[in-house]
């Protein structure tokens, strides 16, 4: 399985603090890498080798390698993880829908972020299913809990 919070960008809390909701949209997961590192790889039926982005304090990435081998069926796990520009990547794009409520409890139980931080991810992530990746694009969605 690969979790795209493996690929979230690496950058100073100032100018992550800083974006958009558009620019969050664009910035907060690194893409590029994860179309790089894990996918195309993955897809070509080679292994997939990268270093997960380390959520302590200090980010960056964890200096610990995650390496996973081809198989037939490879889950990619996340939000961002059908995002247009891996979808030649992907051959089916599942979306679990989990109402607001039980999403944000989820992130207090983890101790990720805040309430102030939470506001500017949801909007971001907003943009992404009514832009980006509206619900209907999906080849399947189901409720999550």
């Amino acid at each position: 399985m690969v979790h795209v919070d493996d690929f979230y960008r690496d950058m100073p809390h100032e100018r992550r603090w800083a974006l958009s909701p558009e620019e969050g949209l664009q910035q907060y997961f690194d893409w590029q890498r994860l179309r790089r590192e894990a996918l195309e790889p993955l897809k070509s039926g080679q292994p997939a080798h990268y270093r997960p982005y380390s959520w302590l304090p200090t980010g960056g990435l964890a200096p610990r390698s995650i390496a996973l081998a081809a198989r037939p069926v490879i889950i990619v796990e996340g939000v961002y993880a059908a995002r247009p520009e891996v979808k030649d990547l992907i051959d089916l794009a599942v979306l679990v829908e989990t109402p607001r409520a039980e999403r944000f409890r989820r992130l207090t139980a983890r101790g990720h972020g805040n309430q102030h931080w939470w506001s500017r991810w949801d909007a971001a992530e907003t943009l992404y299913f009514t832009r980006v990746r509206p619900t209907d694009t999906f080849d399947l969605v189901v409720p999550g809990h």
